[in-house]
């Protein structure tokens, strides 16, 4: 019985299909559901943050600014960092913008005037909504904005993160008055 293959081999062979076919699936599941990358901020610059959905490419622009002596003592975004040590500098956010599609999001400067000393931040998408989450002076808080294809800005701030203890909610919407 020259080139027949026994039934063991076929069965075998099915098995193994079978095994890795299941193995790619479950692969391609986790990485979908694995954590976003971070991105360190610098104290000053700017740092775009992209990821492509179902919505469109988002773009996420944040820059920051580095405060010093006279400014750092008229910044209360910073200043109050004076309270956990001997320092007398730090970094703010003058500007934080947002695209979906090419498409820009309204994003009230309430949302991030008072953001301060970044570390760095992370973009993702889950069920038609983006989550911009950054880390705000070394763990002290960490800030989720959350935003849709069409509008709608959600600020989320978590205090001591982990311990679930304190958060502050804030919600903006744009709208037209005619």
């Amino acid at each position: 019985m020259s080139g027949c293959c026994p039934v063991k081999t076929v069965k075998g062979t099915l098995s193994l299909i079978a095994l890795l076919w299941v193995s790619s699936c479950v692969s391609t599941g986790a990485s979908e559901v694995a954590a976003p990358s971070r991105t360190n901020i610098p104290k000053s610059g700017k740092t775009i943050l992209t990821l492509m959905s179902p919505k469109g490419k988002a773009e996420v622009t944040i820059e920051t600014v580095q405060v010093k002596g006279e400014c750092f003592d008229a910044s209360p975004s910073v200043n109050f960092m004076k309270e956990f040590g001997d320092t007398d500098e730090g970094s703010v956010v003058p500007h934080l913008s947002v695209t979906v599609g090419g498409k820009a999001i309204f994003v009230p400067r309430s949302v991030y005037s008072r953001l301060s000393n970044i570390k760095w931040a992370s973009l993702s998408y889950r069920d038609g909504t983006f989550d911009l989450a950054i880390d705000e002076n070394g763990d002290l808080s960490l800030v989720h904005i959350y935003f849709g294809a069409h509008g709608g800005v959600t600020r989320l701030t978590q205090y001591d993160p982990g311990s679930g203890a304190k958060t502050e909610d804030a919600r903006f919407y744009y709208q037209t008055l005619r």
